[in-house]
C-alpha cells in the first residue's frame, strides 16, 4: 500500500531515497564494516580499506561470509564489484580466505583466533565487543556499506490504520532509541549514534538498491562460486 509517512521527513540524509516512492521505508539499518582481532593484530597492521583484505600479509588470515547465504555480505559483494570490478575478488581469492555462510561467521572466526581480519555487520561486532571479546571495528576509507531493513504496509492488511500507526512508530524517536539499545543504526537525523561509533552521516557510505540486489545478486553469486567454489 502506498502511504506517505509523516515521519519520513525526519530520516537522516543517508537514508533518504532508499525507500520506494512511498511504498516502503528504511526503518532499521546496520553497516557492513571491517573487523579485526585486537589481541592478534597491532594497531599499525589494522586494515584501513577493503582492498587491504587481499594484502599478502593477511594470507590465510581473512574471514568472510558467503553472498548466497548472507544478505549483508551479498550487498557488500555488489558494492565492491561496482567499485573495483570482479578483479577485487580474484585478488581476495589469492589470499585463500576462510569463508563462512552467515555475515556473523567472520566474527566467530576472529573470536576463535582462527583469523585476524574480516568483514561483518557493525551490529553484531558492537554487541560482541561489549561482552569483552577482542573485536575491533574499522570504517573503511573506500566506503562502508549501509544495509537497511525496509518496512511497508501490506496492500491487503486487515487493519490498515493500525499498520500506518505502526509504521510511524518505526520512524519515531522512541524506536530510534530502542534501535540503539539493540545495536542497530537509528535511521532518524536527530538520533544519537551507537555508543563509541560515528554518525552514519559522518562516514563515507555505499548503498545498493533493492532493484540492484534483485537484478544483480544472482549473477554475482554464480561469479563467486566460479572464483571461490561452492
Amino acid at each position: 500500500m502506498k502511504y506517505d509517512a509523516v515521519s519520513a521527513g525526519d530520516l537522516a540524509p543517508p537514508y533518504k531515497g532508499l525507500g520506494e516512492s512511498g511504498y516502503y521505508y528504511p526503518t532499521t539499518a546496520s553497516l557492513q564494516i571491517l573487523v579485526h582481532q585486537t589481541g592478534l593484530l597491532s594497531s599499525a597492521d589494522v586494515p584501513k580499506r577493503c582492498t587491504d583484505l587481499y594484502d599478502p600479509r593477511f594470507k590465510h588470515r581473512v574471514a568472510i561470509a558467503h553472498p548466497a547465504f548472507s544478505g549483508f555480505f551479498g550487498q557488500w559483494v555488489l558494492a565492491m564489484r561496482r567499485q573495483y570490478g570482479w578483479a577485487f575478488f580474484e585478488k581476495l581469492a589469492s589470499n585463500d580466505p576462510r569463508i563462512g555462510r552467515s555475515g556473523n561467521d567472520p566474527i566467530s572466526m576472529l573470536n576463535a583466533r582462527e583469523c585476524v581480519v574480516g568483514t561483518g555487520p557493525a551490529s553484531t561486532a558492537t554487541v560482541t565487543a561489549r561482552r569483552g571479546n577482542p573485536i575491533g571495528i574499522v570504517y573503511p576509507e573506500d566506503g562502508t556499506v549501509l544495509c537497511v531493513g525496509p518496512s511497508a504496509i501490506v496492500a491487503s492488511a486487515p487493519h490498515p490504520n493500525a499498520a500506518k500507526l505502526f509504521l510511524e512508530w518505526l520512524l519515531s524517536p522512541e524506536y530510534a532509541a530502542a534501535s540503539r539499545e539493540w545495536a542497530l543504526e537509528p535511521v532518524r537525523a536527530d538520533a544519537e549514534p551507537l555508543p563509541g561509533m560515528k554518525r552514519v552521516g559522518d562516514i563515507k557510505t555505499l548503498t545498493v538498491s533493492a532493484a540492484e540486489i534483485a537484478r544483480e545478486l544472482p549473477g554475482a553469486i554464480e561469479q563467486w562460486r566460479d572464483t571461490f567454489g561452492n
